[in-house]
């Protein structure tokens, strides 16, 4: 038995070395002579693998590259035809070179079905790796190229990046199966040209998917710009309360305490009706002196009037009873108004407005201290308490918007009708502006006076850009003063 081993390389369509190694030879002579014509050639293809891959990392662009991959290489591997692939910044790949032609025409049909065909056997095949087929592998078998294509077997070659994604590939073709010394050699050259046309475009501008993510946020950020731009209304949230329109206040009469209130909070009253009741102690006291005094100046006022009659010091001194008369009943009848204004009654008719009996009762007053208030239920406004932080510039009768706690989905439309020029102190200590504002329209249920919420208002319009970024800029030219 003898042992025959075989190592091939192509020159066009031809191997490009054969060595065979047989048994014993006739003449020793011959033998010697034929394994040295082999050693020869063995040397000179290994030279010529090693030229290519050194054209391949010399190479100054990537369409250099696609050349030197689709005419040299199939020069060894005895390829008929070739096509250099590369992903077009998405999952479809594209045919940027072919063997022996200047120029790729987009259009021409044999383009599209190699580029159909390589999707469709990418996408049957996920693992980057190399895949040798035959027609009508891939494509359908009443497809026009299939018939009209000269050469029926295929080889694809991937190209990857160093996570194994598919950045390009070549596709060889030929009238013949491709043996296994083909496929080692293509992958040996074709790993050098990756690796090369690696250096050249980095692994961020050939993965197909970087590329869609970094079309993803262009897009993104310059919608993000043209957004900014749109124009928006400028509005600022700010606590409100609801206020009785036009309240009528009762106030103390007189400087005393407080000793009764007769009515509960937002109970209804009528005109007429007793309110609020003071200490009346020293106020009837006074009233009884005062009563005691002029019954002591009528009794001197009779008596020097009969003595006039007789005596003319008596009629001298008349007109001085008379006139101390005239005033002990004027501090009379003031203290009976003193002492009538100790029962406060309602003048008009509506709802008690304050916020506890207990708060009052008991409480010293002077007069003229605010004591309640007494308002139509059906006769509200809207008080809005503006931070100085969210002050905006307001057109007259601008817009607001108005979100009760207690019906927190429903909005209320209204329009400012004054506001106040300085700001004022809250009790939470923070400064505010006070803003009133009127319902728009008749409302089909009048809030409750007192209830409480949070209104939008409107201002004039701006970039949604600076609507963003209006707190953070402040902060800035606040902190950094610029």
């Amino acid at each position: 038995m003898t042992a025959e081993s075989k190592f091939s390389m192509r020159q066009g369509n031809q191997p490009l070395l054969a060595v065979k190694a047989p048994g014993k030879a006739p003449g020793s002579g011959g033998a010697r002579e034929g394994q040295a014509v082999s050693t020869d050639a063995v040397v000179s293809g290994l030279q010529q693998i090693l030229a290519l891959e050194a054209r391949f990392r010399a190479a100054k662009s990537v369409d250099e590259l696609g050349y030197l991959a689709a005419n040299d290489l199939r020069r060894l591997t005895g390829t008929r035809q070739s096509f250099v692939l590369h992903a077009d910044g998405s999952s479809h790949f594209k045919v940027k070179t072919v063997s022996s032609l200047a120029v790729v025409e987009r259009d021409a049909p044999l383009i599209r079905w190699i580029e159909r065909l390589v999707g469709e056997m990418r996408r049957q095949n996920e693992t980057a790796e190399a895949v040798e087929f035959s027609l009508p592998a891939y494509c359908d078998d009443a497809c026009e190229e299939v018939q009209t294509y000269p050469f029926k077997y295929f080889l694809w070659q991937p190209l990857t990046l160093s996570d194994g994604t598919e950045f390009a590939g070549l596709l060889q073709t030929r009238e013949r199966p491709f043996s296994t010394s083909d496929k080692q050699l293509t992958a040996r050259l074709t790993g050098t040209l990756g690796h090369a046309w690696r250096a050249l475009k980095s692994d961020r501008h050939l993965n197909p998917n970087g590329n869609k993510r970094r079309v993803y946020l262009a897009a993104s950020a310059c919608a993000l710009v043209l957004a900014g731009a749109l124009p928006v209304p400028m509005t600022s949230i700010a606590p409100i309360e609801i206020v009785a329109k036009e309240p009528f206040v009762i106030a103390a009469p007189l400087d005393g305490v407080i000793d009764s209130v007769l009515k509960e909070p937002n109970a209804r009253v009528e005109a007429g009706e007793t309110l609020v009741r003071f200490d009346d102690t020293t106020f009837r006291n006074k009233m009884l002196l005062a009563e005691r005094e002029v019954k002591v100046a009528e009794a001197d006022y009779h008596k020097t009037r009969q003595s006039a009659f007789f005596s003319e010091e008596a009629r001298y001194q008349l007109a001085i009873s008379s006139a101390e008369r005239a005033l002990k009943q004027a501090e009379m009848k003031y203290a009976q108004e003193l002492l009538n204004k100790t029962a406060v009654k309602a003048p008009v008719a509506g709802v008690a407005i304050f916020r506890d009996k207990s708060e009052l009762e008991g409480r010293p007053v002077v007069t003229g201290e605010e004591v309640m208030q007494i308002a139509d239920p059906r006769k509200v406004e809207i008080e809005i308490n503006l931070p100085v932080a969210d002050a905006i510039v307001l057109r007259e009768n601008a817009f607001v918007r108005v979100f009760l706690d207690a019906d927190p989905l429903h909005a209320l439309e209204g329009r400012i009708v004054r506001g106040s020029y300085q700001a004022e102190a809250q009790p939470s200590g923070e400064l505010s502006y006070k803003l009133t504002a009127e319902f728009s329209g008749e409302l089909q249920d009048v809030p409750r006076i007192g209830a409480r919420g949070t209104a939008q208002v409107f201002g004039g319009e701006t970039s949604l850009a600076f609507f963003l970024f209006r707190r953070p800029i402040a902060a800035v030219r606040q902190n950094f003063g610029f």
